[in-house]
């Protein structure tokens, strides 16, 4: 893979990391902060700078007022105002943390109110979009450094915000052309306090980077949650008791806000949309590997890929995974389970060692990026697929005329999205990640008063249990 130009590197070492969140800054960075938009991201950060001492004072602003008076409750900042506008007076720091289709239009309301000399930043998965959409709307006095806190969890609102989420993990600031070093060193060093790992790299690299280690693991976590919602009402409602590890990973992702995702998108398609036509490559490669009985190609493919789940978890011990025999796999699979555990379990296995394996052979993001800036949705991917290489492949092989059955409606599934994606179909989109996300919500439900799995189900590969990430 080719390397792309050097970046620049700050950030606290673990150590140092966990010292922050237990001292406050001695000396502010800023005078006074702004957010606007206090979900998951804009909470946390308001929380993390208070935590930290990284500024005197906050303002903070969300669209509801009942948003609003939340976040009054809970004290997360010393002024909550009604409108952005008003957010941003006297503020030399600016942070934006709201979907980023509407960054545009809170660029043209708040530019005239700026303070010479703030500096004004978001939380966005996607930078060139909002470097096309927030510059023609700011005045020159002030500094524009685009920036996404790799960071965050499936929940959303200022309940579900904490001064730990950026501890850790990666911070990506896109300057613009020109922009002042002053300015990029200050926005670096207030990131860094916040407990974060901070790199500078173009916006158009940035979303090619994304683009394969979040935006399409969430594309295809929609796709297939999306998929085993449409199941016979029989199936559907043993989906949440018999839904593996695998598949609740994908339910995990696909809980993420549709408004958000519809968004990153739209706004980031190209990126997205070269990044599928490599995965749908990739996973017709095993698919005809299965169906032409070809092990060694699905046990290699399989072995490649668990390599770099190695990599990101720095795992250095095998797993202790059980011993199945071959026979005794086929007759479970054939059972009336087959097709459930094919939407529940064999399918998520088989895009989770797609779309990784697509992940190392990419020519314009270099694996070591891969492993870097992995976010939330690429790291469960990579936790479905360290399972057992010899182990899934039987499975597949054994289970196949179920997983070519299913594999077919995600298809369908996921042309359908690509298809709006490329027709910048926003509703479409939006009802159909609404539809996933309430999946996530029956099995967390179902979770609460589910009895456990019939005995004559076969069993799951063990799974090593990782420290929790974003």
């Amino acid at each position: 893979m080719k390397e792309p130009p050097r970046k620049t590197n700050v950030g606290p070492s673990k150590k140092q990391s966990q010292q922050r969140t237990d001292r406050p800054a001695s000396s502010p960075i800023f005078n006074r902060l702004a957010v606007i938009g206090m979900g998951l991201i804009g909470s946390s950060i308001a929380r993390a700078a208070r935590a930290q001492g990284a500024v005197r004072s906050i303002a903070a602003t969300a669209r509801s007022a009942a948003t609003r008076r939340r976040v009054a409750e809970l004290g997360l900042a010393d002024q909550v105002v009604e409108s952005n506008a008003a957010a941003v007076e006297g503020a030399d720091l600016v942070i934006v943390c709201i979907p980023v289709g509407a960054c545009g239009a809170v660029a043209a309301e708040i530019g005239s109110h700026l303070a010479p000399g703030a500096i004004v930043s978001d939380a966005g998965s996607v930078k060139a979009a909002v470097v096309r959409d927030m510059s023609p709307h700011l005045p020159a006095t002030a500094h524009f450094l685009p920036a996404h806190p790799v960071a965050g969890t499936e929940h959303s609102g200022p309940d579900a915000g904490f001064a730990e989420l950026f501890v850790n993990r990666w911070c990506i600031i896109t300057p613009p052309p020109g922009a002042d070093p002053a300015a990029v060193e200050r926005l670096k060093a207030f990131w860094g306090l916040l407990g974060a790992n901070v790199e500078t790299m173009s916006a158009e690299h940035h979303d090619l980077v994304l683009g394969i280690t979040s935006h399409l693991p969430h594309l295809i976590a929609y796709t297939i949650v999306g998929t085993a919602s449409e199941l016979t009402e029989l199936m559907h409602s043993r989906l949440g008791h018999l839904a593996s590890g695998a598949f609740r990973d994908f339910t995990r992702i696909a809980a993420s806000d549709p408004t958000m995702w519809r968004d990153i998108f739209l706004a980031n398609r190209d990126a997205v949309l070269e990044m599928l036509g490599t995965f749908v490559e990739d996973l017709a490669t095993l698919t005809r590997a299965m169906r032409s009985a070809d092990g060694e190609t699905l046990l290699h493919h399989f072995t490649k890929v668990r390599a770099i789940r190695k990599y990101i978890a720095h795992a250095d011990k095998q797993l202790a995974l059980p011993r199945v025999d071959a026979d005794e796999i086929k007759d479970h699979w054939t059972s009336q389970y087959g097709p459930l555990l094919a939407i529940t379990s064999h399918l998520p296995h088989l895009i989770a060692y797609t779309i990784v394996g697509t992940a190392d052979e990419l020519s314009k993001v270099t694996r070591s990026e891969v492993l870097q800036f992995s976010a939330g949705g690429f790291r469960d991917f990579t936790r479905i697929a360290v399972s057992s290489p010899t182990y899934w492949r039987d499975v597949l092989l054994n289970n196949k005329t179920s997983v070519f059955e299913v594999l077919g409606r995600f298809n369908e599934d996921l042309a359908q999205l690509t298809r709006a994606i490329r027709r910048k179909d926003g509703e479409a989109l939006f009802n159909f990640f609404s539809r996933a996300r309430a999946i996530r919500r029956s099995i967390v439900e179902i979770n609460y008063r589910a009895p456990r799995l019939p005995r004559e189900l076969p069993p799951e590969p063990l799974r090593r249990p990782y420290a929790t990430e974003d």
